[in-house]
């Protein structure tokens, strides 16, 4: 089952969705929040989803390069979500 998601920036919001099973589900953040942010944890509330699904196979897609960079990175220094995300994956 395909999720997709996608974290983004318009005028004074930073906004998350993503795309599960032919439901929305769509959430600001805060306002200080940056793109990155917004793109990881829109990634972490797809799991979250997931791990509650009744469906065991998912695919994962997001357009964010740097999200994915980060999760692959092996330096010390990760975002707070980041590391969630991995906790979650392990």
């Amino acid at each position: 089952m395909p999720v997709y998601t996608d974290g983004y920036m318009t005028e004074g919001h930073v906004d998350c969705g993503d795309f599960i099973n032919d439901i929305i589900l769509s959430f600001p953040v805060h306002s200080s929040m940056s793109a990155f942010s917004a793109e990881v944890i829109t990634i972490l509330a797809a799991l979250q989803h997931i791990l509650v699904s009744d469906h065991r196979d998912f695919y994962v897609y997001t357009d964010s390069k740097s999200a994915l960079e980060s999760l692959y990175s092996f330096t010390g220094h990760r975002h707070p979500t980041v590391m969630e995300i991995l906790l979650i994956k392990n």
